[in-house]
């Protein structure tokens, strides 16, 4: 069975349009079995900042973790729905 484990980079948001806004992504290592020392896959993260303290949750809870495959699904859809703000992002 594969397992992956998660690295969160934070970067920087230079477009003034989007103040008040963080951003990044999740890097997605393969884990079981090792094909490769560098990320596979990355995950989107854009959100405002009034999400800030619950997404910091969110990142302690989850960097680093390992996930089966099954579990990388579910990380994902929710990453994409709760802090990844299309609506904001395409709109300015």
């Amino acid at each position: 069975m594969k397992t992956f484990y998660l690295n969160f980079v934070e970067e920087f948001v230079l477009n003034p349009d989007y103040e008040g806004y963080r951003a990044g992504r999740v890097e997605i290592f393969q884990e079981t079995p090792q094909e490769s020392p560098y990320a596979i896959d990355e995950y989107r993260f854009f959100y405002p900042r009034e999400k800030e303290k619950a997404f910091d949750i969110f990142r302690d809870k989850w960097d680093f973790k390992s996930l089966n495959e099954e579990e990388l699904i579910k990380f994902k859809e929710f990453l994409q729905k709760e802090y990844y703000d299309t609506d904001n992002l395409y709109n300015n």
